[in-house]
């Protein structure tokens, strides 16, 4: 079991890396990922109807996060970790 500090920097480490795995990707890279394009796609017709009312807006943005991460996991799963060894071993202190 890790610890709850350890934990944090894991979630920490995650949401840094697919903030860059977002980034890095072009309109057309994210348009050839299926579920993540229709996901979006729906989340734009229920941001333009009237009654979507601000407490949806997290959850659609949520939809459209989780067909991201589902489709680039190796990446985001390697890249974050790679983050967490930098940042666990930086904050480690020498015996």
């Amino acid at each position: 079991m890790v610890s709850r500090d350890d934990f944090e920097r894991v979630i920490d480490s995650f949401l840094l890396d697919l903030r860059g795995v977002c980034a890095g990707k072009s309109l057309r890279e994210l348009q050839a990922i299926p579920d993540f394009y229709k996901e979006y796609q729906e989340s734009v017709a229920l941001l333009k109807h009237e009654h979507t009312s601000g407490s949806d807006y997290l959850p659609l943005a949520f939809g459209m996060i989780d067909e991201f991460v589902r489709a680039s996991w190796q990446e985001v799963v390697e890249g974050g970790y790679r983050h967490y060894r930098a940042v666990a071993g930086s904050r480690q202190t020498p015996p």
